[in-house]
């Protein structure tokens, strides 16, 4: 964060339309860069998001889960930041150490989805699993579990897939919790004993991958649905240099050589299919 513009008040009733999505996309890109670059924005912000999810079932089992440890206000985005620019990963292997021993996502994911920011991606999704025929989804890069728990209250088969990491023993938690029955499976990938699945789920994950290509294709080798989102300007807000800009004609080339054409259109969302012939 620069300190441009550190003395400017934030306006409380941007911040809040901001959080409920409802500014227009050149309001919206306003309101993020104020963030980015303002000390006092982002600290507004952060203190709105974490009030707006209090009280929300996310936050909740947050706490619960926690106990005495638990944090109230924690800047989890700035935490994971400088633990990213601290241990400063260059090769896969240092990223996935980051991904599997960082603690701070719990805080970063589960706050995200009670505080409203994260899309409804596992709502705005329903009509075209409907359309598509789905029934078995891999949740890739499932994390604490959001997309993959509304799945399962919609009747869908989720499998969980991540590595074992603080958010997947808080998911594991939040499922035997709920007396949920659900499998979690780790990297790498093993057709031979992850089920098979019809419906490829990988929302703001693939930003996190340092070559998409590489741990994609077993996956999208099988599945026949992908449905996905994914931040590809290397931003996310200014607070996660651990973003990994991927132009999206890339990621579409990737689906085009294993067969998938784009549904129509949507906020949010991709969602791909396969044409008949490559049906299995």
């Amino acid at each position: 964060m620069t300190e441009e513009n550190n003395i400017e008040a934030p306006n409380e009733m941007l911040l809040r339309l901001y959080l409920a999505h409802k500014l227009s996309d050149t309001e919206r890109e306003w309101v993020r860069k104020k963030i980015e670059v303002n000390r006092l924005w982002w600290e507004s912000w952060q203190q709105l998001r974490w009030n707006q999810a209090k009280g929300e079932p996310a936050y909740k089992e947050l706490r619960e889960y926690c106990g005495h440890n638990f944090v109230e206000y924690f800047d989890s985005s700035w935490a994971l930041a400088e633990e990213w620019q601290r241990r400063n990963p260059q090769t896969n292997e240092e990223i996935t150490r980051f991904y599997r021993e960082v603690p701070h996502y719990i805080y970063n994911l589960a706050i995200w989805e009670a505080s409203g920011q994260r899309p409804q991606y596992a709502i705005k999704s329903l009509e075209y699993l409907e359309k598509h025929k789905a029934r078995t989804i891999l949740d890739f890069g499932c994390g604490i579990g959001t997309d993959g728990i509304k799945l399962l209250s919609y009747g869908y088969q989720v499998v969980f897939f991540d590595f074992d990491n603080p958010s997947v023993e808080f998911l594991r938690w939040r499922l035997a919790k709920n007396n949920t029955p659900a499998m979690i499976f780790h990297p790498p990938f093993d057709p031979k004993t992850v089920p098979p699945f019809d419906t490829l789920w990988a929302m703001d994950v693939i930003e996190h991958l340092l070559d998409p290509e590489q741990e994609l294709t077993p996956l999208l080798q099988i599945a026949r649905i992908f449905i996905f989102a994914t931040e590809d300007s290397g931003q996310a807000g200014g607070r996660h240099p651990f973003h990994i800009a991927h132009p999206p004609a890339h990621i579409e080339n990737l689906l085009n050589k294993h067969g998938y054409q784009q549904d129509e259109n949507i906020r949010d969302i991709n969602v791909w299919f396969k044409a008949t012939k490559y049906f299995r």
